[in-house]
């Protein structure tokens, strides 16, 4: 025998209206499954994907020492054509906007190849240009 329960409509419904429904065969009862398992793992797994961060005093004191942050695997956050000099251009306005606030270092600079890297308050970010590919590559890679 299914119970039927008649109740003012709530968030899950959306209005004011009366509403009824089979309790045992409630669908909002699998929604509410799946979003406190869902919050659980959330909540569970947030310390995991916080990661570290600095300030830019802290950073540029660990970069004037050589005591940079270590740091996670890099993900490619950005992956488009594009010509090598407007590349390049690109990477020296990033690297002329972030001296003098976060530390930033030209690695490579020839004809073919442009690597910069920039420490920013999460994340060690890495630009490269290349003439060869005729690409544009920027990688993340979080602080541990």
């Amino acid at each position: 025998m299914n119970v039927v329960q008649c109740h003012p409509a709530n968030v899950l419904t959306g209005g004011f209206a009366m509403g009824c429904y089979d309790v045992k065969n409630f669908p909002g009862k699998t929604l509410m499954k799946t979003l406190m398992l869902g919050l659980l793992l959330s909540v569970l797994t947030v310390p995991a994907f916080a990661g570290v961060t600095y300030t830019k005093e802290n950073l540029n004191t660990m970069y004037s020492k050589g005591k940079l942050p270590k740091v996670g695997p890099a993900i490619t956050i950005d992956d488009t054509m594009m010509d090598f000099n407007e590349c390049r251009n690109k990477g020296n306005e990033a690297y002329a906007a972030s001296i003098g606030n976060y530390p930033a270092k030209i690695i490579i600079d020839s004809g073919v190849l442009y690597t910069l890297k920039l420490w920013k308050v999460n994340a060690l970010i890495v630009f490269t240009c290349s003439r060869t590919e005729g690409k544009r590559t920027i990688t993340q890679s979080e602080y541990q």
